[in-house]
């Protein structure tokens, strides 16, 4: 399980993403965030990261697809 600091740092960091309160992040709020933020990552690799978090395919990541990115652990690693 995931402490409550968690799940309070995964809220604000969507929130640090979705700007706009819309209740989704868009490619260009990615977009935004990485030119502002990691400017030496390059566009191709930001495009990909989303669209793997995109799940559904809708163009957007809903809470849901980017809470699960944030709490994804790869096989043999814990938290």
């Amino acid at each position: 399980l995931c402490s409550v600091d968690d799940a309070d740092a995964i809220r604000q960091t969507f929130r640090a993403f979705d700007t706009a309160y819309k209740g989704y992040i868009s490619f260009e709020d990615v977009e935004h965030v990485f030119e502002d933020t990691l400017p030496q990552v390059a566009p191709s690799t930001v495009r990909l990261v989303f669209d793997e978090v995109d799940v559904d395919r809708n163009g957007k990541v809903s809470w849901v697809e980017f809470e699960r990115m944030m709490r994804f652990r790869p096989a043999g690693q814990s938290s």
